[in-house]
């Protein structure tokens, strides 16, 4: 990322900096106290300077201060969301059914009895049991496995990309609520300066050295401020609601949170980043598994060619012979049961509807292949998207901080110092304020747009926070 430089330095001066930058860390102590004693411009490089790189790092937790409360909160949602309890129990029923799909099918019992008793040799037929099992052809029983566990696979990596989904959401909000809050403060600041100034302007109305004019316009703008902060409290109610609704909660109970938090800049090496969202994100395993199911149907759909056989066994009921030459001389074996075996397959001669069967698996499997390079090509686009304007946003924070905010400060104190010398009225020191509040406002603003960038980064890297606890190897990938 390239770095920018302080303004107002001339060229020699960025060219000694750049130097200076490139020296051995470990020099860095020995040269900076000297180097900003000297320097005339040292106040506004330590305000305007990049924060020293982290080696390789461009983790959102290494970047943004802890925060237990939202910690906590992301915990919570995690743990009662219902949509997302909707998409585990999902993922836990697709693995119970992939250790059905291999299974044998349950074995047939039959039993028949014969009102006309047909008549043997050894006696009459009486009834007969069959027991019979069918054996699908070899291979068959491990493909349905496959494919129920590739299906297994997919649902799992949708709840799991529904939890970075979820965080990251929860983290939006929950950083959008802390700009509320920064934004009701900084407003509330503004109206109490007005208040201040609605009274210097009473004074200097009472004392004839002003006009009702400029106390009128404080009061107006007081007003102004005052409704502002009723806008302010209804956007929290909704971002609050909102917040709840994650963690399924009453929409107005109360969430306490912090400041906007001061970010640092971390390492993004694009290349490494990229390669990581590739084998990471949840929605590329999710591609996978597709794939490898719609692979396995291809081949479970070509060997429906092939038969299904089925084995069983009989048991025959013989009577003994009750005719008067079989009472007279009874045959060998008269009215012993019988015991049998039996052996068949299925016939599939429907070739039509077998080419559609493969015809059809063919079809989704080159669907779950486009559906694949779609995810990775969506992906490759949101974190290029990311790793664009995360650099871009940290500028504006700089810019916010350094100058801005600096320069409007100065600016209402020279209004200020004005007002008092009658060289300026009251609409002059109005502008200075309004000015010094959405210059404030606009750095909390910056703030927070940063921190939002970066934890949307992390989350298209599918990274899983420290709270999710890492899917044991059971389940799916």
């Amino acid at each position: 990322m390239s770095r920018s430089t302080p303004p107002r330095m001339g060229s020699a001066e960025r060219s000694s900096w750049c130097r200076y930058l490139a020296l051995p860390l470990a020099l860095v102590p020995f040269l900076l106290v000297p180097f900003l004693m000297i320097a005339p411009w040292a106040t506004v490089l330590g305000q305007m300077s990049d924060p020293p790189a982290t080696p390789e790092s461009s983790s959102w937790s290494e970047s943004v201060p802890r925060d237990p409360a939202l910690e906590s909160f992301v915990s919570d949602v995690l743990t009662s969301n219902p949509d997302l309890a909707v998409a585990r129990s999902a993922a836990g029923a697709a693995r119970a059914r992939a250790r059905q799909a291999g299974a044998l099918p349950d074995p047939k019992l039959g039993g028949t009895g014969y009102l006309m008793r047909p008549q043997t040799r050894t006696g009459p037929v009486t009834g007969m049991v069959t027991l019979s099992q069918q054996l699908p052809w070899f291979g068959k029983r491990g493909l349905r496995g496959d494919a129920a566990k590739a299906e297994a696979d997919a649902q799992a990596a949708r709840a799991d990309a529904m939890e970075v989904h979820l965080v990251a959401e929860a983290r939006r909000l929950y950083y959008e609520l802390c700009f509320v809050d920064a934004q009701a403060s900084l407003v509330g600041e503004d109206v109490a300066t007005l208040e201040h100034y609605e009274e210097v302007a009473r004074a200097r109305y009472a004392s004839g050295r002003g006009l009702e004019q400029g106390v009128v316009k404080v009061q107006a703008e007081i007003t102004r401020a005052q409704a502002r902060l009723l806008d302010i409290s209804a956007q929290r109610a909704s971002m609050q609601a909102r917040l709840n609704a994650l963690r399924d909660r009453p929409a107005d109970a109360e969430i306490a949170v912090g400041p906007v938090p001061r970010a640092t800049q971390p390492s993004l090496d694009a290349a490494r980043l990229r390669a990581e969202a590739q084998s990471s994100r949840p929605e590329v395993w999710e591609a996978e598994a597709g794939v490898e199911r719609s692979q396995t149907l291809t081949r479970l759909a070509h060997k429906n060619y092939l038969p299904d056989v089925t084995i069983g066994l009989t048991y025959t009921f013989v009577g003994e012979r009750d005719d008067p030459a079989g009472r007279a001389s009874p045959p060998t074996g008269n009215g012993d049961d019988d015991f049998g075996i039996t052996a068949g397959i299925n016939l599939p001669i429907w070739r039509g509807r077998l080419a559609a069967e493969v015809e059809e698996a063919a079809e989704g499997e080159a669907k779950s292949r486009e559906a694949e390079r779609a995810a990775r090509t969506g992906i490759d686009r949101e974190v290029g998207d990311l790793l664009a304007r995360v650099p871009l946003i940290w500028e504006r924070v700089r810019l916010m901080d350094g100058v801005l905010t600096v320069q409007a400060d100065q600016a209402l104190r020279s209004a200020e110092s004005a007002y008092e010398a009658g060289t300026a009225n009251a609409l002059d020191l109005l502008d200075a304020e309004r000015v010094r509040v959405e210059a404030r406002i606009a750095a909390e603003r910056a703030r927070t747009d940063y921190v939002i960038a970066l934890s949307d980064l992390e989350a298209s890297l599918g990274r899983r926070p420290e709270t999710i606890p890492p899917r044991s190897s059971g389940e799916g990938r």
